[in-house]
């Protein structure tokens, strides 16, 4: 973290996020927002995508003894979550010692926010680690998360030709924290809110499906005749399920405030 963010200090404009007299959101300040959501988003996924794939023999063991899986979710959040804000807490002091925030309660939103972000991230990678096969897949499958937040992550993809990008733009964590950025940067408490509640569905959504996940394993422990649904075995139906439990919830609550809010 320390190196992430002393190379963000280095390279990116000074000032960026200085305000200025309309109060709009600056082009300046976007390019630092944006290096700030996507650094601690793709931390909290790597931090994330091997913690629970590689502990599978041992999570069906320990099932079959009688563990609970929503205690096993929830110190995995907890451990890998600390150390996510933790680091997005460090790149963000040190990448925005150049630019001139316009308060030091906007520095500790921007904090915030930032933290909120990798919590997300680390709920996404452990969904991810709770499905894959292997380490390997869980790897092979991280790029490919960590591009969609890339891409859809900001403005840009506002214009997309496709309807469904608009739906899958509602499930992309780093698209909702830099809307809670720019809208603290602007001074709007209410949609600063609402993406930060984005947010909290998203993180929701992922731990979710990842615990109902560790209860198919358990299961599978504890009743041999069982078999638990894999990506390898059933493919998109095992991925489709997944989502039905807990992506859709996260859907439909992004879905109901970029309604209110208004967002694109």
């Amino acid at each position: 973290a320390p190196v992430i963010g002393a190379l963000l200090w280095a390279v990116l404009p000074s000032d960026g996020l200085a305000p200025t007299e309309t109060r709009e959101f600056s082009a300046r300040a976007a390019i630092v927002v944006m290096f700030l959501v996507l650094s601690t988003t793709w931390l909290g996924v790597t931090n994330a995508v091997r913690e629970i794939v590689k502990e599978q023999a041992i999570v069906r063991s320990e099932g079959a003894a009688g563990m609970s899986a929503a205690s096993y979710i929830t110190a995995k959040a907890v451990s890998v979550g600390s150390i996510t804000v933790l680091q997005a807490a460090v790149i963000t002091l040190i990448a925005t010692l150049r630019q001139s925030p316009p308060s030091g309660s906007t520095l500790l939103a921007l904090i915030a926010i930032a933290g909120a972000s990798g919590l997300a991230a680390c709920a996404l990678g452990l969904m991810i680690s709770a499905w894959a096969k292997s380490a390997d897949k869980a790897l092979a499958i991280l790029p490919v998360a960590l591009v969609l937040q890339l891409v859809l992550a900001g403005g840009w993809a506002e214009d997309a030709r496709m309807p469904l990008v608009g739906v899958i733009r509602s499930l992309v964590g780093a698209r909702w924290a830099m809307a809670a950025m720019a809208a603290t940067l602007r001074g709007d408490a209410g949609n600063g809110r609402i993406a930060l509640g984005a947010l909290v569905f998203l993180t929701g959504g992922a731990l979710a499906t990842a615990m109902w996940r560790i209860r198919l394993l358990t299961r599978a422990a504890d009743e041999p005749a069982f078999v638990a649904p894999t990506i390898s075995r059933r493919g998109l139906t095992g991925i489709g399920t997944a989502a039905a439990v807990g992506l859709s919830l996260a859907a439909g609550g992004t879905g109901v405030l970029a309604f209110v809010s208004g967002q694109p």
